[in-house]
């Protein structure tokens, strides 16, 4: 529970890695580095007192004639309750959200009819988005589906997440990782836009532990500014993302 300073703490946590979130009744929640969902969270890893880890929570001004209805269900066709529905605009700026209940109902309301993205999210399944146009009262029911271990298309979980060091970096940086079972991998940097700067691998992997160098240049061989870049690797059911910053 936050202080009237907005400060926290969260007392006798066991040694291990862990995702962070933040939320409160009128802000949707966001995982530490103020990222949507838990594909994009970094995970804080515990070995003692850790500090830092801070939260910027936006509060979602409803203030619009259209809202949306629908259900949540597994692919068993169950309900799962608890999951977070967001409408996010184009600029990925958090517009409406609701959370499900004990029959996988949620209602989004009062927000402004026009175009947006709707994401689902709960730990344990995998996040979905879904574009929609609404205008006036719409319902849209949605599947999440869970990762499955036994599912040959599907990677376990990683024997390391993804890096990079030194971070922040200037020019060059090494990107560690290390995947479970062999694989069809992509691995991309991307700017703050959104855009995909430099594609590093494109292609199988064998199971184990990698690194890559990077020395700052995008695909067209030119230096790219500082800034905050977003390092992303995915394929076969497999995605994480990584934080990065080159700084001149």
């Amino acid at each position: 529970v936050s202080g009237t300073d907005g400060t926290y703490t969260i007392n006798h946590i066991r040694p291990g890695s862990y995702y962070v979130m933040a939320y409160t009744i009128t802000s949707a929640p966001v995982f530490y580095d103020d990222q949507l969902t838990v594909e994009d969270a970094d995970n804080v890893i515990v070995h003692g007192p850790v500090t830092g880890i801070n939260f910027d929570l936006s509060t979602a001004d409803a203030d619009g004639p259209s809202n949306l209805t629908g259900v949540i269900t597994d692919g068993n066709g169950l309900p799962v309750n608890n999951v977070m529905v967001m409408l996010t605009d184009a600029s990925n700026e958090v517009l409406g959200f609701g959370r499900t209940n004990e029959i996988g109902s949620y209602v989004i309301s009062n927000v402004p009819s026009q175009a947006y993205s709707v994401v689902t999210m709960k730990i344990g399944f995998a996040t979905t988005t879904q574009d929609i146009n609404l205008t006036g009262s719409q319902n849209l029911n949605l599947v999440l589906n869970a990762p499955t271990a036994n599912d040959d298309n599907v990677i376990p979980v990683l024997a390391s997440r993804i890096v990079n060091y030194p971070n922040p970096f200037n020019p060059n940086t090494t990107i560690s990782f290390a995947t479970a079972k062999d694989a069809s991998i992509d691995i991309s940097i991307f700017n703050i836009k959104g855009q995909c700067i430099k594609k590093l691998v494109n292609g199988n992997l064998k199971a184990g532990s990698h690194t890559i160098a990077w020395d700052g240049k995008d695909d067209n061989g030119q230096a790219v500014t500082s800034g905050i870049y977003l390092i992303r690797m995915q394929g076969d059911g497999l995605y994480q993302s990584h934080k990065m910053t080159l700084m001149k």
